[in-house]
């Protein structure tokens, strides 16, 4: 079974993020400001973005293959619980269908170009939810995922905005997350 996957930091403006499965360590420590991107698929191998490299590792914390490097720098990584896919946002406003054992160039790959900023994202069901704006105000879209053998083979769609609300006035404090 999967074992489980830690994270510490320690507290400063520059922190260190140390990953830890079963008392291995994943990542040789690293700085930086923010968060790192880190998810497990559906059969508990782990993924963690550093920058604009992808470091994949079995459930057991082994490292599995090589490290990939993306175009742009990792924003986010999401799993999908029902299929068991990982999908990765870039800061380019690229998803990625990550295909760990293939090199980038075989990864399926849409475009959210048309976002004018996107906040998160969340997969489940075989659907991306997507927390962005496309024209104005921030509304919750949801796609269907849709793969095709012939190009393009990954798609998006039905797009369905919803609008939300934005928090509290009095709530300065809150982060997104891709949990359900």
């Amino acid at each position: 079974g999967a074992q489980a996957l830690t994270f510490s930091k320690t507290s400063s403006s520059s922190p260190t993020f140390n990953f830890t499965v079963g008392g291995k360590s994943l990542l040789p420590s690293f700085s930086g400001q923010g968060l790192p991107a880190f998810c497990r698929d559906g059969k508990g191998n782990i993924y963690i973005g550093n920058g604009n490299t992808l470091h994949f590792y079995t459930s057991e914390g082994d490292r599995s293959g090589t490290p990939t490097v993306v175009t742009g720098n990792i924003k986010q990584l999401v799993g999908d619980s029902k299929t068991g896919k990982v999908y990765l946002l870039d800061d380019n406003k690229k998803l990625y269908d990550v295909q760990a054992e293939s090199p980038l160039s075989n990864w399926p790959s849409v475009s959210l170009s048309s976002f004018s900023s996107i906040d998160c994202i969340a997969a489940h069901g075989g659907q991306v939810f997507v927390l962005g704006e496309q024209t104005s105000g921030t509304k919750l879209y949801v796609y269907n995922i849709e793969s095709y053998s012939t190009p393009p083979s990954f798609q998006l769609d039905n797009g369905n905005p919803n609008a939300i609300a934005a928090p509290p006035s009095d709530i300065s404090n809150y982060q997104y997350t891709d949990m359900f």
